[in-house]
Order: C-alpha cells, then structure tokens, then sequence
C-alpha cells in the first residue's frame, strides 16, 4: 500500500480534502469517509481519476463529511495514560496499569496489565481488552440465537472494519 498527499477537489460548491491510497487488496476503487477525512482507496496500478470519482458522488461525500466533522466535533479528547476514563459498556470506567497477568474489567476500572502496556502502549492494551471482551460478549450471544434457531456457528473473529460490518462469510463463520 502506497499513500499520496493530500489533495483538493470542489464538490456541490464545497472545497473537499482528499487523500489517495493505493491497495493491493482493493478490487474495485472506493471511497471512505472518516474521522480522519476522505479517502479515495484504488487498486494498485488501475487507471482510476480519484477527482472525478469523488465528483461522481459528490452529494454523498459531501453529506457524510459534514457528518463525520459533527462527530468529530463530538468526540473527547483522549488521553491513553493511567487515570484517563474510558467507556465500557456505556459507563465511565478508569485506566490503571498494574502488575497483572492479564487485562481485565473491574468495577469502574479497566485493569491493564503492565507488561502489555510496556510492551506496546495504553491505547493498543485498551484495544486488545475491548476486542477480547468483545468477542466473549458475541459468543455468548451467538450460542444463545444459534441454539434458538437450531444452527451451529464456527467461529467469530472481532477485526477492525472500516468498510463493512458483520459480515457473513462461508457457513458457520461470522466477521
């Protein structure tokens, strides 16, 4: 994957930023719209005019990235250090890093472990905890609607999608 320089590009009457990205996986050119901006994602080596795609889609982009700037207007700021309150569950909950063997959630706390803090940071432990909380939750789920419904499911993978959510895969396999 290869990342270009900002660009601009005049859309219903709006100057719009851009960035352009070109990806080996991409099969077809796309267009994300973020909190981070807009991004013109195209396959390595095609022929594709980022400006005149954008312009293709004009009121769409334009609508979505006013929507991402309101929520971006939103959002706290954050700090990833011990004593910054994150979210979990819809309730504020305190970062503390400790010698533990592991991550977990206590009552208003998000317990790091220290290793995994020191080896990589306060925001990717917070992640890793999320994630492993994440996909406990959805198994949890699914076993009960699998069992309703009389169905078996293999696995459950918890990534960070940008363009998609839950999607169904080959039988038995959810993303």
């Amino acid at each position: 994957m290869s990342a270009r320089p900002p660009r601009t590009v005049t859309l219903a009457g709006e100057s719009v930023a851009y960035a352009v990205r070109e990806s080996d996986r991409a099969e077809r050119a796309r267009i994300d719209v973020g909190l981070d901006g807009v991004t013109v994602v195209v396959p390595a080596g095609a022929a594709v005019d980022p400006a005149r795609l954008l312009r293709d889609h004009a009121d769409w982009v334009v609508e979505h990235a006013r929507e991402a700037a309101a929520r971006r207007e939103r959002l706290p700021d954050r700090r990833f250090e011990p004593g910054a309150t994150f979210p979990h569950l819809g309730e504020p909950h305190e970062v503390v890093v400790e010698t533990r063997s592991y991550s977990v959630v206590g009552e208003g706390t998000l317990r790091l472990a220290a290793h995994h803090v020191a080896d990589t940071s306060v925001e990717r432990a917070l992640e890793t905890l999320y994630r492993r909380r994440a996909r406990a939750r959805f198994e949890r789920l699914a076993e009960a609607h699998a069992a309703a419904m009389g169905v078996d499911y293999d696995r459950i993978e918890v990534r960070n999608q940008r363009t998609k959510w839950g999607a169904a895969r080959r039988p038995g396999r959810s993303a």
